[in-house]
């Protein structure tokens, strides 16, 4: 067992009705634990290292900030959806994303594994799910939840 990750939105009702949970929708929005730890990588780690989001700002050029925002309080859906968009639309550029990183001793990350392949799904729901994959899971995710009136989205944990 471990801390999974999920995104809560402001009208849940409409957003996860008893088709959406029996569905195949829900294993196509699900997100590997690894994307949970990445998000929760500041409460884990010291000061003195690089945290990987702060690594993936430095690649893509794009502000992650949304992410610790999502933490702590809901976010506009529609400025979460831009920032996933120009991350993805970035990354993708990226020919070898797992030797953009800084070496690191010790992570509960496989970095060759899991940023690797950005542009390929790997894994079967959320189990070995790549970053690729999992960003791309956020962003249907958010799509679907828009188009049944969702507003703001928030991580929340479980």
């Amino acid at each position: 067992m471990g801390l999974d990750i999920r995104v809560g939105v402001d009208n849940e009702e409409q957003v996860f009705t008893g088709e959406y949970v029996n569905s195949e929708l829900s294993s196509e929005h699900a997100l590997s634990r690894s994307f949970c730890y990445l998000i929760c990588e500041a409460d884990a780690v010291g000061d003195d290292e690089d945290l990987l989001l702060e690594q993936l700002e430095k690649v893509s050029g794009v502000d992650l900030g949304i992410f610790a925002a999502m933490e702590v309080s809901p976010t506009p859906i529609h400025e979460v959806l831009t920032t996933l968009g120009s991350l993805i639309e970035s990354l993708t550029k990226v020919g070898d994303l797992p030797a953009t990183f800084a070496e690191r001793d010790e992570s509960p990350i496989d970095i060759a594994s899991y940023f690797g392949d950005f542009s390929i799904n790997k894994g079967d729901g959320y189990i070995g799910n790549n970053f690729g994959h999992d960003l791309r899971n956020l962003k249907r995710f958010l799509e679907y939840a828009r188009s049944r009136g969702s507003q703001m989205v928030e991580f929340q944990y479980g």
